[in-house]
């Protein structure tokens, strides 16, 4: 093999296993929810997992090592964003603003994949409606 190729092997290599090791540490952080009574219910997930808890108005955001817990009344706003790239290409992601000092924003990255995001935006307001009464 030559020297280009074995460097870009390597790489790819590094790159599945830190995917690997992260998918592993959010499973992790999934199962140390569950053990605090939390009973999950729809889900979205990328880089970071979005989800509802069964029969409440609670949701959770779940990093690779941690989760916070949130109320669907903090959400402020869900909206679809897009980034032009180079070639032509897009980028989309939902993003959940929140009433909270510590997490104003997060988002949800689908890549290309503008017909996804906007149905998690779609789902998580309809969800988000059947939980909070807007006054």
């Amino acid at each position: 093999m030559s020297n280009p190729v074995a460097l870009i092997v390597i790489a790819l290599v590094a790159i599945g296993a830190l995917m690997l090791f992260q998918a592993r540490r959010r499973n992790r952080s999934m199962a140390a929810l569950r053990r605090q009574g939390f009973v999950p219910g729809q889900r979205w997930s990328s880089s970071l997992t979005v989800v509802t808890e069964q029969g409440t108005d609670r949701f959770a955001v779940v990093w690779p090592g941690r989760y916070q817990i949130f109320r669907a009344a903090q959400i402020v706003s869900i909206d679809v964003i897009g980034q032009e790239m180079e070639s032509a290409q897009h980028r989309h992601k939902v993003q959940i603003e929140l009433d909270d000092p510590e997490h104003q924003a997060i988002g949800l990255a689908t890549l290309n994949r503008r017909d996804r995001a906007e149905r998690w935006a779609r789902e998580i307001r309809e969800w988000r409606a059947s939980h909070v009464a807007d006054g």
